[in-house]
């Protein structure tokens, strides 16, 4: 019966560090909305690349490079891949076919 609770113990242990992991997801969705509003209060509600490149540089966004990719991604319909050979990232725009 020991072992039945060390393991029931180790499973609820397991369950909220999954719960407390940060969701890139969620963080590039909470950054996108704090554009919106921005974009919605002082540029009519255009939520472009370009629009996007001018909230980080006016609101002295540092914004990370996970978060950003995620964003270009869900909101831009960027894709991305790793170039092993040159050790950086490409990307490029989906197409809508």
């Amino acid at each position: 019966m020991e072992e039945f609770y060390k393991i029931a113990n180790q499973i609820h242990n397991d369950r909220i560090i999954e719960k407390n992991k940060i969701d890139i997801d969620d963080l590039a969705k909470k950054e996108y909305s704090m554009f919106c509003i921005w974009s919605r209060a002082f540029y009519n509600g255009v939520f472009s690349e370009e629009n996007f490149k001018l909230y980080q540089k006016i609101e002295k966004k540092s914004i990370n490079f996970w978060i950003k990719k995620r964003i270009c991604e869900l909101f831009f319909n960027y894709e991305f891949e790793f170039d092993y050979d040159k050790n950086k990232w490409k990307y490029y725009k989906k197409s809508h076919s």
